[in-house]
């Protein structure tokens, strides 16, 4: 296989067909969960669980990371015994 000039790559790569996110069509549920204060750990399980999501959970963090998602407004809960 033949190098482009300049490129330290040996192999052409080739991307699927349709790159887009798995993640896209659970959009608005991802963004709920997130600003609800869930972690994309947790959302990626609830994925799993509830959707029978196979995606990976790094495709569910980097489609969170790209979200235009105001942090400061997230609601975080906090546990802590009494006293």
């Amino acid at each position: 296989m033949a190098r482009h000039a300049g490129s330290k790559c040996t192999k052409v790569q080739i991307g699927k067909e349709d790159s887009r996110s798995q993640c896209v069509k659970y959009d608005s549920q991802i963004r709920q969960w997130y600003e609800s204060g869930l972690s994309i750990e947790c959302i990626h399980q609830d994925l799993e669980r509830e959707h029978a999501f196979k995606g990976s959970y790094y495709s569910g963090h980097r489609f969170v990371l790209s979200l235009d998602i105001d942090k400061s407004k997230r609601i975080y809960r906090m546990e802590c015994e009494p006293g």
